[in-house]
């Protein structure tokens, strides 16, 4: 994801308090949201049996990320990965709260199974904010992610290799080692 709308901290500090502000965090939000419901769509029409219309949705999907990114880097959001990654355990565990909330209503307006399931990602969420914290703290001392026992998958060729660390170039097609995964072996 190419991000050449990346503002200086001067451009952002002008930016504060002011309605275009406001309209790019809008904006960032409709064309976030648009791109994962539109890959939904696409997930429901190929499974339908309609994959014309499910390469539509997709395509469009990817405009609309396209245009978050755009969005989001006026707003000098996009950090470096460690700050993201700070951000992002902060976003999972206000999810983790809020769907907590969340269940607590329905439970009071008897929607037990729902009530249920907003406990259940509550949990997840939970999960995704210890991951990241886990991988700041990698980051921190040095390591990359993972023990002995990782397995990893270049996401380009599929060249799969196990180790403690990711391996710095794909012996097969020679991408970057952050083409690598983790896999669930």
């Amino acid at each position: 994801m190419d991000n050449n709308a990346k503002t200086s901290g001067s451009a952002m500090n002008a930016l504060a308090g002011t309605k275009t502000l406001k309209n790019l965090g809008t904006a960032f939000d409709d064309e976030a949201k648009a791109y994962a419901l539109y890959n939904l769509f696409s997930a429901a029409a190929y499974d339908e049996g309609y994959p014309n219309a499910a390469s539509l949705f997709t395509n469009i999907a990817e405009n609309e990320i396209q245009h978050a990114a755009l969005w989001l880097g006026y707003m000098d959001g996009i950090g470096t990965t460690p700050e993201n990654l700070r951000v992002a355990a902060a976003n999972e565990r206000e999810d983790a709260q809020t769907y907590l909330e969340m269940a607590r209503t329905a439970d009071d307006e008897g929607f037990s199974e729902i009530a249920e399931k907003f406990r259940l990602t509550s949990a997840v969420e939970t999960g995704h904010e210890n991951t990241y914290n886990q991988m700041i703290a990698e980051i921190e001392q040095g390591k990359d992610y993972g023990d002995a026992c990782t397995h990893w998958r270049c996401t380009n060729c599929g060249f799969e290799a196990d180790g403690n660390v990711r391996p710095e170039r794909c012996p097969l097609c020679s991408y970057p080692g952050a083409y690598f995964r983790v896999e669930n072996a």
